[in-house]
């Protein structure tokens, strides 16, 4: 009998592990941003090795040691990377080497300034609390630069600012402000852009946070067009396309996009905009979790290889899992065949190592699903003060134990949701669910039937004392709905959706084109948004078959980093 679990992102967070710890060179934190689909598969380091993806992992680390209460063991190795790139103008710079120039690259500045933020404020680490001020100063005496990229570094400098209260961090917050919304705008009055997602989508979490902060609610109202312009490009259970208007026939989720989508929903719920909770839950017990690797036997894997300064070939397929989608379809971990452009590469004599090769994973997605879901985890549940007492929001229908409170969540199998008191509190108030109705929310305490009080599509308690247990009661609604994707004017590809509640069960793809234009390539590409495609995703069938195991919680508030 098949053993299933329900939703525990502790769990999918552990999951994570095995790629965070043996996808890298573990004595010097030299990560691997490309692995190739070739036989066997290879893992390359790249320019992003340098600054970009050990910050990014560094980072992950982090939060989830907080988050499972487990260390990764690479964690030590790669901030050690990170911080012998910092000169003594307090800029982070990538060295010279055979495949990167000496430079300073702005939103390279933005990933090592998030992995210092988790450090400093998880930890209230003083070297990194002294780098960051360092980095902060060094980024006032710069140009702010132009376009989304740079507009990266507004959310880190955000929590600078709102953490500490630096004037030099609000001084360089009024800058990159001003030049995204003023001098370069990056967002449309609509709300839409053109080109990177992911960016955009960073760039729009730290305006939100910046309205929110400063009481900027015509900013804030811009953000939000921003979040609803990519939604309504974006699907239900969270695809989220690596580039908009895009002018070919490929799309691909990538996982950095996913991260931002999910955090700039959460800063619009932190702002007001609470609603959007429910893209959140979708989008994390759907597409996030699926996009994990969950065994590399679709990556051709060989042991006793040769390997090379830059290129390994020993068991590459083992470490990728636990790696997170690059460019996945709905239905497939990979949805086309695409390769690098000649432009990536610093020169002609390394195109053998990085052109004409099939990209399987970009490693800046791998620390970015668990980043995601420590956001999901932290905000899922949370004490609040108020009038005079505490109160328990439950803003997603997911598992977390914290020091006050435990909450069980049963979806897919009922529409049941266990809260166990630990300390006494005015209320307890659970987000009632987009697809059932309030009025059919009911609820028991210890037992005996309750009423509930509806505010702002909260179903709320009266107070509870300590040991009381409340259970939530809701219907699971089961629906089908048919959802297409595609670059506008190019192919699309439809798929019908079986949902079950919140929660995606079955991914059926139609009669999909196999072969499209990628303007990357000079022939048509392999595309995979049929049934035939590497590494399957939404295997949920046979779930409900069989009773799910509750799996322990580590109970932690966890600091709030983001």
């Amino acid at each position: 009998m098949q053993t299933v679990y329900p939703i525990n992102l502790e769990r999918e967070a552990h999951a994570s592990y095995n790629y965070l710890e043996n996808m890298i060179v573990p004595q010097n934190g030299f990560t691997y941003f490309n692995v190739f689909l070739t036989d066997p598969a290879e893992a390359v380091h790249d320019w992003p090795d340098f600054i970009d993806v050990p910050s990014r992992t560094a980072e992950a680390c982090v939060l989830l040691r907080h988050m499972t209460g487990i260390p990764v063991n690479t964690e030590e190795a790669c901030f050690k990377r990170i911080y012998g790139f910092q000169e003594e103008d307090g800029l982070f710079y990538r060295p010279q080497s055979r495949i990167t120039r000496h430079e300073f690259v702005r939103e390279e500045q933005a990933l090592v300034m998030g992995a210092l933020i988790a450090k400093a404020i998880a930890d209230k680490d003083d070297e990194a609390h002294t780098r960051l001020e360092r980095l902060i100063e060094a980024l006032n005496s710069q140009e702010t630069g132009a376009g989304s990229f740079p507009a990266m570094l507004i959310r880190p400098v955000a929590r600078v600012w709102e953490a500490y209260q630096w004037r030099r961090a609000e001084s360089l917050l009024e800058k990159l402000t001003t030049a995204v919304c003023q001098t370069s705008p990056v967002f449309r009055p609509n709300g839409g852009f053109a080109g990177h997602v992911h960016s955009h989508l960073y760039a729009a979490a730290g305006l939100t946070e910046v309205g929110r902060l400063t009481g900027d609610d015509k900013l804030i109202s811009h953000m939000d067009r921003v979040f609803q312009w990519i939604r309504d490009r974006s699907t239900r259970f969270g695809f989220v396309p690596e580039v908009s208007e895009r002018a070919d026939d490929v799309v691909g989720c990538e996982t950095c996009c996913l991260m931002d989508y999910i955090h700039l929903a959460i800063s619009l719920a932190k702002a007001g905009r609470t609603n959007y909770y429910d893209d959140v839950e979708r989008a994390v017990r759907n597409h996030l979790i699926e996009s994990r690797v969950k065994n590399g036997d679709w990556l051709p894997s060989k042991h006793n290889m040769t390997d090379d300064d830059l290129i390994r070939r020993n068991g590459v397929g083992d470490a990728a899992e636990g790696a997170y989608a690059g460019w996945s379809c709905p239905n497939h971990i990979l949805a086309y065949d695409e390769w690098l452009p000649s432009g990536w590469i610093k020169s002609p004599e390394l195109a053998s190592i990085y052109l004409n090769k099939v990209r399987a994973l970009q490693n800046c997605c791998g620390p970015s699903g668990p980043k995601a879901l420590y956001l999901a985890w932290r905000h899922a549940s949370k004490v609040i003060m108020e009038n005079g007492g505490n109160s328990l929001r439950i803003n997603l229908l997911l598992d977390r134990s914290l020091p006050d409170a435990e909450v069980r969540c049963n979806e897919p199998w009922e529409g049941r949701v266990e809260v166990c008191a630990k300390d006494a509190f005015l209320s307890v108030a659970m987000r009632c669910p987009s697809w059932t109705s309030e009025k059919d929310m009911t609820a028991t305490v210890n037992g005996r039937p309750m009423d509930l009080q509806i505010s702002g599509g909260y179903a709320m308690t009266p107070s509870l004392s300590a040991g009381d247990c409340v259970e939530f009661r809701y219907p699971l609604e089961e629906r089908e709905e048919l959802v297409r994707i595609g670059n506008e004017g190019r192919q699309s590809y439809r798929y019908r959706v079986g949902w079950r509640g919140g929660t995606v069960m079955e991914m059926k793809p139609g009669k999909n084109p196999s072969y499209g234009v990628s303007h990357l390539m000079p022939a048509p590409v392999q595309l995979y948004y049929g049934n035939q495609g590497p590494h399957p995703l939404y295997q949920r069938g046979n779930i409900l078959q069989n009773k799910p195991s509750p799996l322990p919680l580590h109970s932690a508030t966890g600091p709030e980093i983001w």
